[in-house]
């Protein structure tokens, strides 16, 4: 059962690093006739269209605290900042140079976590 784990883990991260290039390579050709405005909501509106019937697939209970729905909204606008970034980026910078730079931010923020805040 474990290798079946470890193939399955294998071919999400697959499917993730080929979408999300297809997705910036989509916002690069779209962001050259349509305002940044109406192509994150369109960004957005293709996510909940794929993930909304996976949620309800899941079911259970949906309680959220004050907490949870304040970080929750924030992250929400951190994430459109990064999209208006990621579609901003493109317009100056090849495909793959950008797609490169952001594959590579996840390895850039552990080291510095270990360089600024001394974590192990």
């Amino acid at each position: 059962m474990e290798q079946n784990c470890t193939l399955l883990g294998i071919g999400c991260l697959q499917r993730v690093g080929t979408r999300a290039p297809l997705g910036d390579a989509l916002a690069n050709i779209l962001g050259q006739t349509v305002a940044l405005g109406p192509l994150i909501f369109i960004r957005f509106a293709i996510q909940v269209i794929i993930l909304a019937p996976m949620a309800l697939a899941i079911g259970g209970t949906w309680h959220f605290s004050g907490k949870f729905l304040t970080l929750s909204a924030i992250r929400t606008v951190l994430q459109i900042k990064a999209m208006a970034i990621m579609v901003v980026a493109l317009q100056y910078l090849p495909l793959a140079d950008a797609v490169a730079i952001v594959f590579i931010l996840p390895l850039l923020v552990i080291l510095l976590g270990w360089a600024v805040l001394k974590e192990d």
